[in-house]
């Protein structure tokens, strides 16, 4: 893992937003207005009473402003498709 400048993001670059238990996303679009991430995220709950386990499964699309001089770590860097 490294730093980068959020300028230095690329498609499908995988990042971590060192934002807690489903912090790492996945640059899917970048404009001159900003970055959008996409996310996935599990979370289970364990109820008595249904004899189980019972997942919540979803994702999360999210925009942030491209400030060009602040970093973020990146996870890694998919290669260009051919």
């Amino acid at each position: 893992m490294q730093k980068v400048k959020y300028s230095e993001l690329k498609l499908r670059d995988i990042v971590d937003l060192e934002s807690g238990d489903y912090s790492i996303a996945t640059v899917i679009q970048i404009t001159e207005r900003g970055i959008t991430f996409f996310r996935p995220y599990v979370k289970t709950s364990d109820f008595s009473y249904t004899a189980g386990v019972i997942p919540y499964i979803g994702f999360e699309e999210f925009h942030t402003t491209a400030y060009k001089d602040r970093e973020i770590t990146l996870v890694r860097r998919e290669r260009e498709p051919r």
